[in-house]
């Protein structure tokens, strides 16, 4: 079924899948979710886990390309881990001290992990683990909130990691 669903979107002239979309651009399917809906891009059907849901190509091209590039290489991104480790479905939840430590282990390892981070803070990215800090974490940061409840975990790591403080704040003020 799935097959016939991708042909019908090749066929449609003008619409883009969204698992195409997430190819194309190199990008989470969370990701085009969101740019989609911040942008309004016309959205043609509707479907659990992104199934059966296809966009205008021309209008999410045009919003996709509103977005600040990454500033590192394709083949250094995430060093080929799948992205989705990166996101939770629940950002909001305090207490995912595994998940986290799991995903820092990573991040403070990565010669990327400061212009992923300052990339977060740059485009003001609402989600998602960049350069080992959380969305609720560069929130506090941003307002100067350091003792805020989101901040223990990222501190722990930051110790345990061995990785200075100074080094997840913005280079520039953002706020």
């Amino acid at each position: 079924m799935s097959e016939l669903l991708q042909l019908l979107g090749e066929c449609m002239s003008g619409k883009i899948s969204l698992e195409d979309a997430v190819k194309k651009y190199e990008v989470s399917d969370r990701t085009i979710l969101r740019v989609a809906k911040k942008h309004k891009v016309t959205k043609f059907g509707y479907g659990a886990k992104g199934q059966n849901i296809f966009y205008d190509a021309d209008e999410l091209f045009a919003a996709m390309n509103t977005r600040r590039p990454f500033p590192y290489t394709e083949e250094d991104r995430c060093k080929g881990i799948n992205t989705s480790l990166f996101f939770s479905e629940d950002d909001g939840q305090a207490h995912k001290n595994l998940q986290f430590t799991q995903v820092r282990s990573i991040c403070f390892l990565c010669s990327n992990r400061k212009p992923c981070l300052e990339w977060a803070y740059e485009t003001k990215e609402q989600y998602g683990m960049w350069g080992g800090v959380s969305a609720n974490e560069r929130r506090q940061i941003l307002a100067k909130n350091y003792n805020g409840k989101f901040m223990g975990p990222l501190k722990r790591d930051l110790e345990r990691f061995g990785v200075d403080f100074s080094e997840v704040e913005p280079k520039e003020s953002y706020a």
